[in-house]
């Protein structure tokens, strides 16, 4: 086993050690990270602390989109909840809201879809920490999660709507601990036999159930497998990496949070849930909430406000205001943008008029 020497005291320590036995420094990171895993996480989650953060990370962000959506969504969200709330809405991408790649794997549609996802991270994360460590977990976690929403962005284009939800990361998180499996040769065997099932049940679960997003989870597969091919098994060995380590998978968290702001900020003045939504609310295959005609949906009424704002060739606030709720309530409406870009440009504001013409374009696959 490797020794080594406390950087505060010189004591001699072992990499397994959480703590200086003499002066009780952190030896496996930043003071923060110490923080975070020592305090903040309840004792039930501790046991693997890197899956641990990210459970709570997705509880957190499920009951704060409760919270702004109203309590039945809860139960069950609405595209246009969703797409409020930090989806990868393509229109949105395309407008330069980027935070939407991280909140993405954080946010949930229904109750079935978190708790199948969390049952999954409870299950796949402590293996990674096995035969990673918790930081290099929460990394993979965290780019693989990305990863798989750029991938399903990119292959749906604007034909699909938004993606959301963690199993693209757990999915980065699977082919990690394959490929460590793999690598750790008939050690890892068992864990192999395990991860082999899991890729199983998750391609069986994209073939057979409808809306399952398959370009995210073998873009996060292929994530993971990559980190795992290229990074060093077991845990990091030396102070200094353990820092340098922590500082990213800090940085990581404070991304999330930062992500998670903006997507708060962008709510300002808007509508989180709509009252009649075309969509209503489904859980799997049950209707929570029935969806409303058309005719007389939030969605309708929406889009003829802009529509009667277009007619009178309004370029005020307040028709700007309303424009931008009805491309928010019919997002893949060319016309919608095309309005916003010309009140825009009547307004002075051309950054935000061109912006609006670019994604009338990419709607109409003309870019």
């Amino acid at each position: 086993m490797a020794v080594d020497t406390c950087p505060k005291c010189g004591a001699l320590i072992t990499p397994n050690l959480a703590r200086c036995r003499q002066c009780k420094a952190y030896l496996h990171g930043t003071k923060l990270e110490g923080f975070l895993f020592e305090s903040l996480l309840p004792q039930s989650l501790t046991g693997s602390p890197g899956t641990g953060i990210i459970f709570l990370f997705i509880v957190l962000y499920y009951l704060l989109m409760g919270v702004l959506a109203g309590p039945i969504s809860l139960v069950a969200m609405t595209p246009y909840n969703v797409d409020q709330l930090g989806s990868t809405s393509p229109p949105g991408i395309f407008l330069g809201e980027y935070w939407r790649f991280v909140t993405s794997m954080f946010g949930h549609h229904d109750l079935i879809h978190i708790a199948f996802n969390l049952y999954a991270l409870t299950i796949v994360g402590p293996l990674v920490e096995e035969v990673f460590d918790r930081k290099k977990m929460m990394v993979i976690y965290f780019v693989g999660g990305v990863a798989s929403m750029v991938i399903h962005v990119e292959w749906m284009g604007q034909r699909g709507g938004g993606s959301i939800g963690a199993s693209g990361a757990v999915s980065a998180l699977i082919g990690a601990t394959l490929c460590a499996a793999i690598r750790k040769g008939p050690e890892g065997t068992v864990i192999k036999s395990i991860m082999i099932r899991w890729v199983i049940y998750m391609g069986a679960f994209g073939l057979l159930v409808a809306g399952i997003d398959n370009a995210a989870h073998f873009g996060g597969f292929l994530t993971g497998a990559a980190f795992a091919f290229a990074m060093p098994l077991g845990a990091t060995r030396t102070v200094a990496a353990q820092k340098a380590l922590s500082v990213v998978m800090l940085a990581l968290v404070g991304l999330t949070i930062g992500c998670t702001a903006l997507m708060i900020d962008r709510l300002r003045g808007f509508p989180v849930s709509l009252e009649q939504d075309v969509y209503g609310r489904q859980i799997f295959m049950f209707e929570v909430e029935a969806p409303y005609d058309e005719d007389f949906s939030g969605q309708m009424q929406a889009f003829e406000a802009c529509a009667a704002h277009v007619e009178a060739v309004d370029t005020d606030a307040e028709a700007i205001h309303d424009c931008e709720l009805a491309a928010r309530a019919v997002p893949h409406a060319a016309m919608i943008y095309r309005a916003l870009a010309f009140m825009y440009a009547k307004s002075g504001e051309s950054e935000k008029a061109g912006r609006m013409t670019y994604v009338a374009l990419r709607i109409e696959n003309r870019l």
